[in-house]
């Protein structure tokens, strides 16, 4: 079973001539694994397989073929590798939230300006426009008073 960090999962069997015990079967490695109280997410699963070819068949195998093929599995806890990602992952959310904040403000100043130096002289000219217009007509109207 997997280790709770108390004691070393991996120890000399003074019985046998290598390091580790033989493994079980893949699904008794799959409960011991799904009872051991760690988040799948936060374990890396390392199978390596007799035939290099079961290597991208594995799934379509039966539990006994997959087993049969397993030469080796080991199961490594990745917690800190997950948690780093989750970091860079929420940094960069929060970089894109800033740039896209940062370019509304941006885009308001200019707006703003764009109002101030260009649309504001317009109207003025404009009024000014209307302003000789009234005059004109003014006149007009000053011309047919005194034909008459």
């Amino acid at each position: 079973s997997l280790s709770d960090g108390s004691s070393t999962p991996c120890t000399m069997d003074p019985d046998l001539s290598r390091p580790w015990h033989t493994r079980g079967t893949l699904t008794e490695l799959d409960k011991s694994i799904f009872s051991s109280g760690y988040r799948a997410g936060d374990l890396v699963f390392i199978r390596v397989f007799r035939d290099k070819a079961m290597k991208d068949t594995w799934e379509d195998k039966t539990d006994a073929e997959v087993d049969a093929g397993t030469m080796s599995a080991a199961v490594l806890l990745a917690r800190e590798q997950v948690q780093s990602d989750a970091q860079v992952s929420l940094l960069t959310t929060l970089t894109v939230i800033f740039i896209i904040l940062l370019g509304i403000t941006l885009l308001t100043k200019d707006l703003n300006f764009l109002s101030l130096s260009l649309l504001k002289p317009l109207r003025t000219l404009a009024e000014e426009m209307q302003s000789i217009v009234q005059l004109q007509i003014a006149g007009l109207n000053m011309e047919e008073v005194k034909m008459e």
